[in-house]
């Protein structure tokens, strides 16, 4: 893979297919921790469906020896290159792994020739909000499937290639 962004110490990173198992339970328990923080509001609008797997550009996993700790991955959605599902194990937060993988999406992305990436989070998780904007990601309007959410969705935006 020949990434040049740096791991902590005692991790280690590697591109893995979309189903992969680790990655997989990862996102699982990001949904079973974010899920409950929108418990109240009224979400049945929101019909963006999950990523396939023909449209997963990239995933990453970090890893503590053996362990999936952290992911993060790359999607071709309508037209738009987003960084999707960046989840670290509660274990491992506070070390810099999901700043880590959000700069390796970035790097391959860039890889690849892409000039722009987009990303969507949520209005209660302000820990996410703060991490892109930490990385130089702009606020934007919500983008393609998150366009008619203006009550949950922050959205962000980053130039990979070239300048702004």
């Amino acid at each position: 893979m020949g990434l040049v962004t740096e791991f902590p110490p005692d991790y280690t990173v590697g591109q893995v297919p979309w189903d992969d198992a680790g990655a997989l339970r990862l996102r699982t328990l990001m949904a079973e921790e974010v899920v409950p923080r929108y418990a109240d509001l009224d979400l049945s609008a929101q019909r963006v469906t999950p990523p396939r797997a023909g449209d997963v550009v990239a995933t990453l996993v970090v890893y503590r020896g053996e362990q999936p700790v952290g992911t993060a991955s790359l999607v071709e959605v309508e037209g738009f290159f987003e960084v999707k599902r960046v989840v670290v194990a509660r274990g491992h937060r506070r070390r810099g792994l999901a700043r880590a993988l959000v700069s390796a999406v970035e790097e391959l992305a860039a890889a690849r020739g892409i000039d722009r990436l987009v990303l969507q989070t949520g209005i209660r998780q302000p820990e996410a909000i703060s991490l892109y904007e930490s990385l130089g990601w702009r606020r934007i309007p919500p983008f393609g499937p998150y366009a008619d959410d203006t009550v949950v969705s922050v959205c962000f935006t980053k130039r990979i290639n070239g300048d702004d």
